[in-house]
């Protein structure tokens, strides 16, 4: 018998430990967390992340920092509100796009970095167009050299 009210028993070669009545009792588990609809995450902005409207996050600027697979089916659905987010509110918001490419999507992180290299060759416009075909066509062999083609490649 242990101090903390536990008993040992050896039975067969093997060591188990059984709590004793009185004992010391199992943790209680931890409550789950709850969702706070109101919590506010603070990302820091990367500069050399791809963006669209405002140049910095001044003083009105809303920023939107979206994290995003070109994979993943869930994130392609956003697309027509994130180009209403563009019309609408322009300058007023910056956009900037963060890659998070999952690591059972074979071909995400190709395409991010498909895309990057766009963006490094030849800025916000190159990036975006790249961007934009790799959401329309669907990721394939077909899409390096449909990128190449809308990039100017």
């Amino acid at each position: 018998l242990s101090p903390q009210g536990l008993l040992t028993l050896k039975q067969n070669g093997a060591t188990a430990m059984v709590y004793l009545p009185g004992g010391a009792a199992p943790a209680p588990a931890a409550a789950p967390p709850g969702d706070d609809e109101n919590r506010v995450y603070t990302v820091r902005d990367n500069p050399r992340s791809p963006y669209f409207g405002a140049a910095t996050a001044g003083r009105g600027v809303v920023v939107i920092q979206h994290f995003s697979d070109y994979q993943c089916p869930f994130c392609s659905r956003v697309g027509p509100q994130v180009q209403q987010i563009r019309e609408r509110y322009g300058n007023r918001v910056r956009f900037v796009w963060r890659d998070y490419p999952l690591p059972f999507h074979d071909k995400a992180r190709p395409a991010a970095q498909l895309a990057m290299e766009a963006y490094a060759q030849g800025g916000a416009n190159k990036f975006w167009a790249a961007h934009d075909a790799s959401q329309a066509r669907g990721l394939s062999k077909s899409l390096v050299c449909g990128c190449r083609r809308s990039c100017g490649h």
